[in-house]
Formats: C-alpha cells, structure tokens, sequence
C-alpha cells in the first residue's frame, strides 16, 4: 500500500532489501525500535479514529436512524427530511449523540487497525509501498479483525444509545443494563455479522485505497520524495484515493450492516415495540427483513452511509499518514520509515 509519510517512496524493496529479511536482521535494540514503531503507528491510528468519527458523527446517527427504523414507522424520510427531524425534536445535539463512546471506540479501534496491518504487511515480507492488491486485502482484513474483536462491546453500546428508544440513561446505564440482562456476551450481539461486514469491508479499503492512491500519485506527480508531513497536493491525493475507497467497499457491505443495526438493538425492539419482532439470529434477521420489508429494506440508510464513508475514509487515512510522518519526524534516530517496515 502506497503512503506517504517520511521516505514514503523509499521503501526497502527499493534499497534491494527484503522488508522482511531485514526485520528478522535487526540488531540488539531492534526490538526497541519495534516497540517505537509500534508505538508511533497506534499514535495515529487514535488520532485518525478521534478526528474522523468528530466530523462524521452526524452522518452515523442519520445512517442508525434509517437502519432501524422498521417499515418507516419512525418518519425518517432520506437525509434532509431525517436531519430536519432531529433538529426540531432534539435539538443541534441530536446529531452528536453517542459522540463520547464512538470517540472512543474509533479511537480504540484506529489504534488497534493500523499496527496490525502494518504488522501483517511486515510478517508477509512486504511494506506499505510494495504490497499488490491481494496482500493489503489480507493485512486489512487481519488489521480489522483485531480491532472490531477488542472495540466491539463499545459499539454496541453506542449503538443502544444512539437509537432513540433507547432512553436508558447514558453509557454507564447501558453498561448496566446488558450485564443484567444478558451477560457479558450481551456486549457481542451481532458480533458474527459485524466481522463478516467489518472485515470484508476494511479489507476492500486498504485495498482499493493502496490500488487508487498508487495511480492517483503517478497521475499527478505528488509522490512523496523527502521526510516530513505530506504536501497540501499529497493530502488531496489521499483524500481523494480515501473517499473512493471509502464508496466503493461500502456499498459492497452495507446489506450486512443493516442487519448488524438490527440485531444489537434487537432486544430493545421486541421490549418496546409490539410491532417488531424479535430476530432469531442472522439468519432470522436476513429472511424477516426480506419478507415484511423487501430487499430495499437492506439498503435504508444507504446515501449517509456512502456519504458518512466517503467522508470517514478519506479523512482516517490523510489523518493517519499526516500524524504517523509527524511522529516519524518527531522521534530522535528515526530515519525512514520504511526502513523500518
């Protein structure tokens, strides 16, 4: 995958090296700078998880709203007509509700997701300049796969509490009351369809972000030739190779998104609601949603959700390599980057 951060096109392939043949070669304090790496990488995996989430929020509870909302019994009507809704009923805050958990959890997320790709790259002999399709398909889905099984009870907390019946209180509350009614595995639900969305998805990311990124930067001259933050050309390269990214692997999972939304607020549905059955799993989910709802019913949310990706994508992965050649910068005997992958 193509990044640009400190010596971003200097990678070791390019020095006649084999990334991983010079990992395996490190000298005594090798491990050291491992952890330093390591820990730069998580650095801005957060930062990109915290900035991201802070300016797509909006478009996450547009996109929550139209998910669960069965039969369009709740009144949200496309993105205009749902965001006038919540304004009138809610106020400017409705839109940021659940703002505090998805920081965190995007932050947590983030900062699991990129060292665990860059890690997978690494232990597959490869950097992030000289990865083809295949390999970053495989260092993101394991990358994903790590930070969804670490974040997701946060996510379905926030889930609960972003959707308006669930008038529990606050997160604490939330906690509280999936503990008592469930158990810990409470803090799972959905967690199968979650990785079978999440993970595909993340992996056509970094996918298609390293594939259009590559072209993107040969098209337009803006290959980074020199240590330091990425030009104002080179971040719009990334952003736009981001937002591509960001549409293209979304609208291959959104189906199993949908079904996810449901399913964690499936025991506040049939609690609440006489109109909405409880699901029976997956499955029960998919055929239930189908049959009273028609295909249609898996893409509600749809335009946000393309919008809040686009949006999501571009700016987590500009924040990320902008952050990771600041820190790279910013750490004393660190050279290159690549060297190190």
């Amino acid at each position: 995958m193509c990044v640009a951060v400190a010596g971003g096109t200097k990678s070791a392939s390019a020095q006649g090296k084999n990334p991983a043949t010079a990992s395996s070669r490190e000298p005594s304090g090798g491990a050291e700078a491992g952890a330093r790496r390591r820990g730069r990488e998580s650095a801005a995996g957060v930062a990109s998880g915290v900035v991201s989430r802070l300016i797509v929020s909006p478009l996450d509870v547009l996109k929550i709203r139209l998910q669960l909302q069965v039969s369009g019994q709740d009144g949200y009507r496309g993105v205009a007509q749902s965001a006038t809704k919540i304004l009138r009923e809610e106020g400017v805050r409705g839109l940021w509700k659940g703002t505090a958990p998805s920081l965190v959890l995007w932050g947590l997320y983030a900062g699991v997701q990129f060292p665990a790709y860059q890690e997978t790259l690494r232990i597959l002999g490869f950097s992030r300049e000289t990865a083809p399709l295949g390999v970053d398909l495989v260092a993101g889905a394991a990358g994903s796969l790590a930070a969804t099984t670490i974040s997701y009870p946060l996510d379905t907390i926030r889930t609960q509490l972003v959707y308006r019946r669930a008038e529990h209180g606050n997160v604490f509350a939330l906690t509280r009351l999936t503990l008592q009614r469930d158990g810990f595995l409470g803090f799972y639900r959905g967690f199968l369809p979650t990785v079978t969305q999440v993970v595909p998805g993340m992996a056509f990311s970094f996918a298609f972000y390293g594939y259009i990124k590559r072209h993107v930067t040969a098209l337009t001259h803006t290959e980074s030739k020199e240590a330091g933050a990425p030009s104002m050309a080179q971040t719009a390269a990334q952003l736009l190779s981001g937002s591509l990214a960001g549409v293209l692997s979304k609208v291959i999972v959104h189906p199993l998104d949908t079904v996810k939304k449901r399913i964690q607020v499936n025991h506040l549905l049939g609690r609440e609601s006489a109109r909405a059955a409880r699901y029976n799993g997956m499955i029960d989910c998919f055929r239930e949603m189908y049959i009273h709802e028609g295909p249609r019913s898996f893409f509600s949310g749809l335009v946000p959700t393309l919008l809040k990706s686009a949006v999501a994508t571009a700016v987590t992965f500009a924040t990320y390599e902008y952050a990771l050649a600041l820190l790279v910068g910013l750490t004393p005997g660190t050279e290159d980057s690549a060297e190190e992958d």
